[in-house]
């Protein structure tokens, strides 16, 4: 975390927790505006509502699925106290403009920065940033998050909300730890999306990223837990090998940049890779030629506030409030960058992807 060159870090069981301490610190009014990108998580907006404060919906840039500086200008309004600012895909957004347009009506600036875990130096802009350590982001952790503080000011009230929050109980720590063999079990048998998955993430023994109330903007009692020893081994573990995964990431990013004409997104750590296929038949053609091939294809973020389950009205979504993003959510797909993908792997996916296209 050194890299961030913040004021304090704080430790969580995910980001969100780490997020909802934030607000939480800052003891807004009831009803504050924050302002947040549409094509984003449910797990960015539910602790907007569970603090009872009105998540306020930015258009995002066809081309690089961040925020629009021009959408913000015309959304902010009086009542918005916090800007969350987020690095989709870890794609740099246009964080200097997107900041000074908070400076000029006073916002605190949260960046999201848990698909760039280790990007660049993002995160340093704002008052404070989030990182997560979860289920397919930079690490394969599939547990943990934190708080990176920038804005001395913050401190002593987050130094209160933190010291009341609990430790995860030992039966909680012991599933966290099972959760990487279980995944990478059912993933190479091919049963990741079969009831017995289901059935594990029911009984709480496989973790899916979400709790079902989530999906509904409701809280789950389990939150926040601060980040226990054991699992901030596992994570400490996992950063000291992150420039690798970083490298690897990049090469594989620019393969499918250069195959498949995604230049924006060439010399990016992608998460995940991005791409748009504006033919709705081409798409299903596409998915079921890679799906054949065991091919493990994202849907980040269709519908535009994920996943799929989630009620877009209970997050406060107005349809029609954000139509690029909307637009993008209905056409996009993610290829994988993780160390499963080789470069040989690689080419192979676009080619295939390529060959779909022209057979159309």
């Amino acid at each position: 975390m050194e890299k961030y060159h913040c004021k304090k870090v704080y430790l969580f069981s995910n980001a969100r927790s780490a997020e909802y301490v934030f607000l939480k610190s800052l003891n807004l009014p009831l009803n504050s505006e924050v302002l947040v990108q549409a094509f984003t998580c449910n797990a960015v907006i539910n602790p907007i509502l569970w603090l009872k404060h009105t998540p306020v919906y930015i258009d995002i840039k066809s081309d690089t699925f961040n925020m629009d500086p021009e959408s913000l200008r015309n959304r902010m309004g009086e009542d918005a106290k916090v800007l969350i600012i987020q690095h989709t895909f870890g794609k740099e957004a246009q964080t200097d403009d997107l900041a000074s347009l908070a400076k000029e009506k006073d916002l605190l600036v949260l960046e999201d920065c848990a698909h760039s875990l280790g990007n660049k130096e993002l995160g340093v802009s704002g008052d404070a940033a989030i990182v997560s350590f979860g289920i397919e982001k930079i690490l394969s952790t599939r547990v943990g998050g934190a708080l990176l503080v920038n804005n001395e000011k913050l401190i002593s009230n987050l130094d209160k909300e933190y010291s009341g929050i609990r430790q995860m109980p030992f039966i909680e720590v012991f599933l966290w730890l099972l959760n990487p063999i279980l995944w990478r079990a059912l993933r190479k048998l091919g049963l990741l999306q079969t009831p017995l998955a289901l059935l594990l993430n029911k009984i709480g023994v496989l973790n899916m990223g979400f709790y079902r109330s989530e999906t509904k903007g409701l809280k789950p009692r389990q939150y926040a837990r601060r980040l226990p020893d054991a699992l901030s081994r596992v994570v400490n573990d996992q950063l000291e090998g992150i420039s690798e995964n970083l490298n690897h990431r990049r090469e594989i990013s620019d393969i499918y940049s250069s195959a498949l004409n995604v230049p924006q997104f060439k010399s990016v750590s992608a998460v995940r890779f991005p791409l748009i296929i504006k033919d709705m038949q081409v798409l299903d053609r596409v998915k079921k030629a890679l799906y054949h091939k065991d091919i493990y294809i994202g849907d980040w973020y269709h519908p535009l506030i994920y996943p799929a389950s989630t009620n877009i009205e209970s997050m406060g979504y107005r349809w029609g409030e954000c139509p690029v993003a909307e637009d993008s959510s209905r056409h996009v797909i993610n290829l994988p960058t993780g160390k499963g993908i080789t470069k040989e792997g690689a080419l192979e996916i676009a080619k295939s992807i390529l060959s779909v296209m022209k057979s159309v």
